[in-house]
């Protein structure tokens, strides 16, 4: 599941971060997780190429809020991944496509109203400063799939 998100979104949220770290969640509730997702080879593909672009490694996430809103750079890695997704188009987020996408992605019915909820709801957070422009896009993009990560964490498996 975890996988699903950071890649996704996912954004939406939101999959490279989540499945390079390592979680505390025992195999098989991973595994039933698991089911309720399909696995999209281009996500990964996607997520390493801009990964391999901006430089940004897993473990340069932060861990805490204070983390994220003090200092955290995602050297554009939210927005290279939404953009190459189709989920960032002209200084938007692209909201009809990010639904689509937990559509097609996230095959449990029950998981898709809440993934889509809090997705919503993080892109408002997003959002929250104004417009997006070429000076916070990578910003707000970081924000997003942050937000979406946390939101995650909190969903049973």
């Amino acid at each position: 599941m975890q996988a699903y998100l950071v890649v996704a979104v996912a954004v939406v949220a939101l999959v490279g971060f989540s499945s390079a770290e390592e979680t505390t969640t025992s195999a098989s509730a991973e595994n039933s997780c698991a089911t309720k997702f399909k696995e999209d080879p281009k996500r990964v593909n996607v997520s390493n190429a801009c990964i391999e672009k901006t430089g940004l490694k897993p473990e340069d996430m932060p861990a805490t809020e204070e983390e994220f809103t003090k200092k955290f750079d995602d050297k554009c890695y939210g927005k290279c991944l939404l953009s190459e997704l189709g989920m960032l188009k002209d200084l938007k987020f692209d909201r009809d496509a990010i639904k689509a996408d937990i559509v097609e992605h996230v095959v449990d019915k029950e998981f898709q109203a809440k993934i889509t909820a809090y997705t919503l709801e993080c892109i408002d957070t997003a959002e929250k400063s104004g417009p997006l422009t070429d000076d916070n896009v990578c910003k707000a993009s970081a924000q997003l799939l942050y937000c979406c990560k946390k939101e995650e964490q909190k969903l049973p498996c």
